[in-house]
């Protein structure tokens, strides 16, 4: 279920890319950039995480870690539309200049795109915490006659999510699609 949670947030910004280009206003290279986390964080992470996870302690603090990094990663994701309302709001109220708020959408966009890199790089690093540790829980816990099945059931979540944030994804394009436009407006 982790695993599924973990590819689905790392995924929903590629699921409809058309809408993700127009709502935040990035280019497709940024885009790429996005879903590149996950490998690059796979890379860096995947030795340090084995071993946390063989070390005698087990796999309860390495997942608690991963849990917490989902949990900011999906929090970070959230500031950028929450927030982009409040602050152009009380922005208008201010100033009325063309030049004020190009530089004022300019200056909250870069925080914004900021933030979802980040975000996007945390929920990367919870990725092999959450994939690897598969097959020492099946082993660990699941009699041998199941322990196959147990480990197709944990690596295949993975694909769940991978696929549900398709459907996820088409849903929430048409929403965006009938809303404000811009993150920043």
């Amino acid at each position: 279920m982790l695993s599924a949670c973990q590819c689905m947030t790392w995924f929903t910004l590629g699921s409809s890319p058309s809408s993700v280009l127009e709502y935040f206003d990035v280019s497709v290279s940024t885009l790429d950039l996005f879903l590149n986390w996950g490998s690059i964080a796979c890379v860096i992470f995947a030795i340090p995480v084995m071993w946390l996870v063989s070390r005698p302690s087990g796999i309860r603090n390495p997942v608690i870690v991963g849990v917490c990094l989902m949990v900011f990663s999906n929090i970070l994701r959230c500031v950028p539309s929450i927030f982009s309302r409040w602050i152009c709001f009380s922005h208008s109220a201010e100033s009325s200049s063309e030049s004020s708020k190009t530089a004022f959408e300019w200056k909250y966009h870069w925080l914004w795109i900021t933030l979802l890199h980040v975000a996007q790089f945390a929920n990367a690093i919870a990725g092999p915490i959450v994939m690897y540790p598969v097959s020492l829980l099946s082993v660990t816990w699941f009699p041998e006659k199941l322990r196959t099945t147990a480990t197709m059931i944990g690596w295949m979540s993975n694909g769940f999510g991978f696929a549900f944030s398709y459907l996820l994804g088409d849903r929430k394009s048409t929403r965006l699609n009938s809303s404000h436009g811009k993150v920043y407006r």
